[in-house]
């Protein structure tokens, strides 16, 4: 009986099928496909006379798509190929990890006085994934690292503290003349980008991220930086959230990265060091020489009866830092001074009454007629930038924002914490550090030194914060603080 069914399903087949004999199996019950037979419902289809397995129980074109485990890929230039070692780049199949770490491979910017990558590092080294194993993920978004593994450190340091192994610059898995971004490198290039709030839209790529409550994730793209939503990865090797999340290493021993999302911000984020991010590189810098004590060198501007830098001193003399011993942030926002260097006077003034060694003006390390301002100096800018005309006590609550730059300082309670810069004094957050070699709290605090003291150890200078408020501080000598220099004024004569 089956036969004689077979024979006439097949006449049916030649005569169209389309017969309005009742009596006849309708052509949906035909099994043969070309000359073979098949079951429709067995997980297989028919095309073109051929019988092809179907692909997570769906169809396709065979002749445009393939099928590799349940998901259907474009073919390649006509080829299918192996999705979990290979990847299609114009209309050519590649093995992963085949842009490598020869830079040569990669777009690269120039964004302020940095040269980052353009795209993701995408080197096959073990322990690094494609997102869901999936190679045309790393063709799109670049490898995921776990931090040991970006560092080129053993294993061991996912676990364990290796910070006394992080060189400055720190290679890691970066081409030979580029390293691991630090703390410092992102500073630099988000302040250059116009702050933390806003940055996340302007190095975001154009496309390719997820929308979010009916508004685009997309950026502009700015400069070039080009972000992509690489998402990130679990050491149980689940992944999350490609699309909507761009994570990036950074080169610092508590697990911290940058995270860009579908909003306009850019955050610093530690998680744990087993977690799997993308890298991106940046140059290496030159050795920093600094802007020198020459003060063509720097920008400066009247402020009512004063003229002042309108950037911090950056001159390169023994025992001044940069914040993190980073060289970019010299760029970013001068070096830091313990205070007898600042005063160009012994270190042992940083610990004994060196009062009497103090002019007025005192130089210190600033340019010829320029010198460190005195505490009267500050009271006078503040007073005149707050509008007040009389003595505050020591501080004012209101100064700060017009002192402040419009962009590079942190939030503070969700307001931004940027400034009008409504004189061109353009004050940055540079944070400080100590005689122990920690720093802490730039882009939230910005500290600098004054001619002025109280005892053997201690000395006075100036700070502002992203909550706008501008006073006088009392610190310990060997706290490292930025330096601004202020104009000498003419000795003034009475006529009479």
């Amino acid at each position: 009986m089956r036969k004689m069914l077979l024979s006439v399903c097949a006449a049916l087949a030649v005569l169209g099928c389309g017969g309005d004999d009742g009596d006849l199996p309708p052509c949906l019950e035909c099994t043969l496909c070309g000359s073979q037979e098949y079951t429709p419902w067995s997980f297989s289809f028919c095309f073109e006379g051929k019988i092809y397995p179907n692909c997570g129980r769906r169809d396709y074109n065979p002749s445009t798509h393939f099928c590799s485990g349940s998901e259907v890929y474009s073919k390649c230039g006509g080829r299918d190929y192996n999705p979990s070692t290979e990847f299609c780049s114009e209309n050519s199949v590649y093995s992963v990890g085949f842009k490598g770490n020869s830079i040569s491979n990669y777009r690269t910017v120039v964004i302020g006085t940095q040269t980052w990558m353009a795209e993701n590092l995408d080197y096959n080294v073990e322990g690094s994934k494609c997102y869901d194993n999936k190679a045309v993920n790393c063709n799109t978004y670049g490898r995921l690292y776990d931090w040991a593994t970006a560092m080129a450190l053993p294993s061991s340091c996912n676990s364990n503290s290796c910070a006394s192994m992080i060189q400055t610059p720190h290679r890691g898995i970066c081409p030979s003349g580029w390293h691991i971004p630090k703390d410092g490198d992102w500073e630099a290039l988000i302040t250059f980008v116009g702050g933390f709030s806003t940055a996340g839209t302007k190095l975001k790529a154009e496309s390719g991220w997820n929308d979010y409550q009916g508004t685009s994730g997309n950026g502009t793209d700015k400069y070039g930086f080009s972000a992509l939503p690489g998402g990130g990865g679990y050491s149980d090797g689940s992944f999350y959230n490609l699309g909507g999340l761009g994570n990036w290493w950074s080169a610092t021993d508590d697990a911290s990265h940058r995270r860009m999302h579908n909003g306009d911000d850019v955050q610093r984020i530690n998680y744990v060091k087993s977690d799997l991010y993308s890298v991106r590189c940046v140059q290496d810098y030159e050795k920093h020489s600094g802007k020198g004590n020459n003060i063509s060198n720097y920008r400066t501007v009247v402020i009512g009866t004063q003229t002042w830098m309108a950037e911090n001193l950056d001159y390169v003399i023994e025992g001044r830092k940069c914040y993190e011993n980073d060289p970019a942030n010299c760029n970013a926002y001068g070096s830091l001074y313990d205070w007898s260097t600042a005063m160009a006077l012994p270190s042992s003034c940083n610990s004994t009454s060196c009062w009497n060694q103090i002019q007025s003006p005192h130089r210190g390390i600033c340019p010829s007629g320029w010198h460190i301002p005195s505490y009267y100096d500050w009271d006078k800018l503040y007073r005149f930038a707050d509008g007040s005309g009389t003595e505050n006590p020591y501080s004012s609550p209101t100064a700060g924002k017009y002192l402040k730059a419009t962009s590079g300082w942190n939030s503070y309670n969700s307001a931004s914490g940027n400034g009008t810069d409504e004189y061109g004094f353009s004050a940055l957050p540079g944070g400080s550090g100590s005689s122990r070699g920690d720093f802490s709290l730039v882009g939230d605090y910005g500290y600098w030194w004054s001619a002025t003291g109280s005892d053997a150890s201690d000395a006075d200078g100036w700070s502002m914060g992203s909550y706008n408020e501008c006073g006088g501080i009392n610190g310990s000598k060997s706290y490292l603080y930025s330096v601004r220099c202020v104009q000498d004024y003419e000795k003034h004569t009475v006529v009479r």
